[in-house]
């Protein structure tokens, strides 16, 4: 056993770009700031909370992406989430979507 456990691997990430308001982004900045964490680790943290908060959302996805729901892929939230998994079926693959 060793004595120092390994790194987690970190998911698969896709690049994104967006524009955000001004106030916004100076929020997100100081955001993560006060958490000590990346801009990109508060943008995820924050989508997935709402995504998972969503059951509109949650029942709009399995209803017209029921392969994803029956897949039962749902992907797991972040060492901060304490554990819990999204209940957002995730995607099998978006390459063909826009």
């Amino acid at each position: 056993m060793p004595l120092i456990t390994p790194q987690a691997k970190p998911p698969e990430r896709q690049p994104v770009s967006y524009k955000l308001e001004s106030r916004i982004f100076r929020l997100l900045k100081r955001y993560a700031e006060f958490i000590d964490s990346t801009q990109e680790y508060v943008v995820n943290q924050a989508l997935d909370a709402t995504f998972a908060r969503d059951r509109e959302f949650r029942d709009w996805v399995t209803s017209h992406y029921p392969d994803d729901a029956a897949a039962g892929s749902t992907g797991p939230r972040s060492a901060r989430s304490h554990g819990r998994q999204s209940t957002v079926p995730v995607p099998a693959s978006d390459a063909d979507e826009d």
